[in-house]
């Protein structure tokens, strides 16, 4: 028979053990999370700073995780394809071809940004096939991302300021499109 104080103790272990499985990871948690994945990253800091402030919607879910890292990158790679296309117009003739294919490279990268969240938020849906072969989907298209953005650059010679611009803002993008690459990594190795 167990005493009043026993029956109480118990009361407060059941309290105690419900409240660390019902009350959701605070903020403090989810930054620690984001900060902890970002690490995994080339760029930390970037990192960081561009996905932390979803840290209420991604809590600790490695796969929103993932989700976010594609969509922050998805922006930033069209506003840089739309830049160096405005700059092809301001630049020397000299310069068509480059930016002709620099702005195809960077146009077939953003499709495949596209194409790497539409995995995602299919595996979320629990469609698109199993984890494995999704997550080679998404790594496939983000990688494919990677290669088509830093081949936009192989045609600008000779260097000079015209290039140098170029090769900043598709670095940018580069980095971002890495970041997304490295968290969804990160996803599949917690899965």
């Amino acid at each position: 028979m167990k005493t009043p104080i026993s029956q109480l103790l118990s009361l407060l272990l059941l309290l105690l053990a419900a409240t660390f499985f019902l009350i959701p990871p605070t903020l403090a948690a989810a930054t620690d999370f984001i900060r902890s994945a970002c690490n995994t990253t080339d760029n930390p800091d970037l990192c960081y700073s561009s996905i932390s402030p979803y840290a209420k919607v991604i809590k600790q879910s490695p796969a929103v995780l993932a989700r976010i890292g594609i969509t922050v990158a998805q922006p930033v790679i069209r506003r840089v394809a739309s830049d160096v296309s405005a700059l092809s117009g301001k630049a020397n003739s000299s310069y068509a071809g480059a930016f002709s294919v620099c702005e195809e490279t960077l146009g077939t990268a953003v499709d495949n940004v596209g194409d790497a969240l539409s995995w995602m938020r299919q595996l979320e849906e629990g469609k698109g096939g199993s984890f494995e072969y999704v997550i080679k989907a998404v790594n496939t298209q983000l990688s494919g991302a990677m290669t088509n953005e830093m081949t936009c650059t192989d045609e600008f010679e000779p260097d000079g300021p015209v290039k140098k611009e170029v090769v900043d803002r598709v670095t940018y993008a580069f980095e971002f499109t890495g970041i997304a690459l490295s968290l969804v990594t990160y996803y599949a190795n917690h899965h």
